[in-house]
């Protein structure tokens, strides 16, 4: 297998991957999700973020793996975002079969975080610098 529990070699599977294999996209915010072929295709939106002006989109039910950027985590797999809650629509959009992978600049858990709404959707593992956690099991992996 490509994928063994370093946190790096989950990125190096995808860059191992022939294209064939897997296709990359990338959201703006609140709108579409679109196919990302090159950068010449991204615009700097209103919140600073390069974002698709064109693409192929997909629909939330097709993906397999979202990747979600986080503040923080807790051992539970809640997550806090940037309060506009854009990704925990696109997420209930998803098939249950679908994964959401946090990125965390930081190793460390929170406990609990406190005012988890309905509408937050959990994580399903969450990759820091230095570990990937696997919510639902009892470790992380280092």
């Amino acid at each position: 297998s490509l994928i063994d529990d370093s946190p790096n070699s989950y990125l190096q599977a995808l860059y191992q991957m022939p294209e064939d294999e897997y296709e990359a996209y990338r959201s703006s915010v609140g709108k579409n999700i679109s196919r990302f072929e090159s950068e010449d295709q991204l615009e700097i939106s209103a919140y600073g973020i390069p974002e698709p002006k064109k693409g192929r989109v997909i629909a939330a039910e097709h993906f397999d793996y979202v990747f979600v950027p986080l503040l923080a985590v807790d051992t539970m797999g809640n997550r806090v975002g940037y309060g506009k809650g854009f990704y925990d629509r696109f997420l209930k959009k998803c098939s249950p079969r679908c994964t959401f992978v946090g990125l965390s600049h930081f190793d460390e858990l929170e406990g609990k975080i406190d005012g988890i709404d309905f509408h937050d959707i959990k994580l399903t593992s969450c990759i820091t610098p230095n570990k990937i956690y696997r919510f639902g099991l009892s470790s992380a992996s280092e």
